[in-house]
């Protein structure tokens, strides 16, 4: 979870003074989550050193891809949610990506919806 909230953190703050790149603590978690954004094209790419992850962010012209990172389920309240309010959340905010912690692992909200099932509600990324 501390790789999350570092990742967050350090996307928002990317944003607001236009870095291209950001490095992060290397975790076994760390790299699924990144693997995903990578999949869902949300970060440029990612390279791995033996303690680091170093990830390039992606920019439309001069603004940046992710307009906002935010935590929703932490440690002290976990935030599970049903398939069909997940159908709800993904089909309102269409520029908006939940991602989940499922029983089939970490997956994006339209993965999820696919498979129909809900899980816990990790985090959100606003384009």
């Amino acid at each position: 979870m501390s790789f999350l909230i570092s990742l967050l953190i350090k996307l928002n703050l990317a944003k607001k003074h236009r870095k291209n790149y950001i490095i992060l603590k290397k975790s076994h978690f760390g790299e699924s989550i990144l693997k995903l954004l990578f999949k869902k094209n949300l970060i440029k790419t990612y390279l791995f050193t033996k303690k680091f992850f170093i990830v390039f962010l992606k920019y439309n012209y001069t603004e940046p891809l992710v307009k906002n990172a935010k935590i929703i389920s932490k440690s002290g309240k976990r935030i599970y949610i049903s398939h069909y309010k997940l159908m709800s959340l993904v089909y309102k905010n269409r520029t908006t990506f939940y991602f989940l912690s499922t029983t089939n692992g970490l997956l994006e909200g339209k993965d999820a919806l696919s498979l129909n099932i809900g899980g816990e509600l990790l985090f959100q990324i606003t384009l």
